[in-house]
């Protein structure tokens, strides 16, 4: 696990995170880290939490962002909160790299879920967006509660129990991004690829 003052980087986006101490036991349960986008980056796909609000804080630059109906662009000191369940995205509206301070109410496994997107991207397992594949999107979905947006939940519920069985026996989890015992990935188990 990432510890206080360590820097994570999305190799496919060129985002990096800091993260936050962990919360001192009795304090609110909130997952905190800084994340630096590049000139006009995005930050991952459109997506939705099931389990969690985001709440975005600009330290500096200007982040553009949508929910749903919703767009604007922040500046510094500015913040936006997007609740559960409601599809969002953000992305760097600027020619500057910028700083957003994310926090995830309650932190249910968060750090554990960055530092999987970002080792996958490591691993050259996702797309130009930093997106994983479809096995690996399955299990997000179904330890985090993690969504692509696009289909409704109700169609993706289901289909997320059946890749996350798959992903099982191939040996896909959060714990372990290669199949097996190491071995290189086999063309099913990098689910979905964008070109």
């Amino acid at each position: 696990m990432a510890r206080a003052g360590e820097i994570i980087e999305n190799r496919v986006t060129g985002e990096r995170m800091l993260f936050r101490a962990a919360t001192a036991p009795g304090a609110a349960d909130v997952f905190r880290a800084d994340i630096f986008v590049k000139p006009y980056g995005r930050v991952g796909c459109t997506h939705i939490h099931t389990r969690q609000d985001e709440h975005l804080s600009v330290v500096a630059g200007r982040i553009g962002y949508s929910s749903g109906r919703d767009e604007g662009v922040l500046g510094a000191r500015q913040s936006a909160t997007f609740p559960r369940g409601k599809p969002h995205l953000f992305w760097n509206a600027g020619d500057s790299e910028a700083q957003v301070i994310l926090e995830l109410r309650p932190a249910e496994g968060a750090e554990a879920l960055f530092e999987w997107l970002y080792r996958l991207s490591r691993e050259g397992r996702t797309d130009e967006q930093g997106v994983p594949g479809a096995l690996e999107l399955a299990v997000m979905a179904r330890r985090f509660g993690y969504f692509t947006a696009g289909a409704p939940l109700a169609v993706q519920r289901p289909i997320a129990m059946t890749f996350s069985v798959l992903a099982r026996v191939f040996g896909v989890d959060a714990r372990s991004t290669r199949p097996g015992n190491g071995a290189e990935p086999r063309r099913a188990d990098r689910g979905r690829r964008r070109g």
